[in-house]
C-alpha cells in the first residue's frame, strides 16, 4: 500500500513544479493522513503547503504533535507559509 501511495503522491507534488494547483484538487489524499508512514505523511503536508490555500490549515494542523520529528517540521513549515508567518515561500521542487 505504501508504494501505491508513493506512486500517486509523487507525480502531484511534481506538478508543483510547474503549476500553482488548487486545494480541491490535491485534498483527496488529506483523508488517508492518519494511516500513513511518515515519509507519505510529510510528502502529503507538502502537497497541501504547495497549495497556498489557507483552507488547508486545518487539514494540516493535527500533524504539529507528531510522534515523528520530521513530520512535525514539515507541518511547521507548512503551517508558517500558508499562514503567511514566515518571508518568503519555499521552493516546491520535489
Amino acid at each position: 500500500m505504501t508504494k501505491v501511495r508513493e506512486s500517486a503522491l509523487q507525480p502531484i507534488g511534481d506538478a508543483f513544479n510547474h503549476h500553482r494547483l488548487p486545494l480541491n484538487l490535491v485534498e483527496t489524499p488529506a483523508v488517508a493522513m492518519p494511516t500513513m508512514e511518515s515519509e507519505l505523511l510529510s510528502h502529503t503536508i507538502y502537497i497541501l503547503d504547495a497549495t497556498h490555500d489557507l483552507q488547508a490549515s486545518p487539514l494540516i494542523g493535527p500533524f504539529l504533535n507528531h510522534p515523528d520529528s520530521s513530520v512535525r517540521e514539515e507541518t511547521g513549515v507548512a503551517a508558517a507559509e500558508i499562514t503567511g508567518s514566515t518571508p518568503g515561500a519555499r521552493n516546491h521542487n520535489s
